[in-house]
C-alpha cells in the first residue's frame, strides 16, 4: 500500500541488483543491492532536451534516492540526468557516506538539491 500526501507517492521503489537504475515514476528509491557495488542512478526524464525543456514532470517534481544498505562510503551511488540537466549546476551527484540520502527538486530548467 503506497502513501500519498501532497501529490507524492511514497512507496519506495527497492533496487537490489545492477550497476544502475533508471528511475520513471518513482518518487523514491532506496538502493539496497546484496552485492557491494557502485551505482549509477538516472535521473527521471523531465524533457525531450529542448531549452527550455517541454517537460512531462511538473515543476517542483521531488524525487528521494537512498542508501539503503548502508556501504555508500565504499560504493558510491552516482546520481545524473540521462539527458544531461544538471544537479545544482553540476553535472551528477554522488552519495558517498554510509546510509547518505538525496531529495531533489525540478525547477523547470535543472534539479536542485533540498537535503
Amino acid at each position: 500500500m503506497s502513501i500519498v500526501r501532497l501529490g507524492l507517492n511514497f512507496q519506495p521503489t527497492v533496487m537490489t541488483s545492477g550497476a544502475s537504475y533508471n528511475m520513471t515514476n518513482e518518487d523514491v528509491l532506496v538502493v539496497n543491492k546484496g552485492t557491494g557495488s557502485a551505482t549509477t542512478v538516472n535521473l527521471p526524464k523531465v524533457g525531450n532536451n529542448t531549452t527550455p525543456p517541454t517537460n512531462p514532470l511538473n515543476i517542483g517534481h521531488t524525487v528521494f534516492i537512498k542508501d539503503g544498505k548502508g556501504d555508500g562510503a565504499a560504493h558510491n551511488i552516482t546520481i545524473q540526468d540521462p539527458n544531461g540537466y544538471t544537479i545544482d549546476g553540476a553535472a551528477s551527484l554522488v552519495i558517498s557516506t554510509n546510509y547518505g540520502k538525496a531529495a531533489l527538486m525540478w525547477n523547470g530548467t535543472q534539479w536542485n538539491q533540498l537535503v
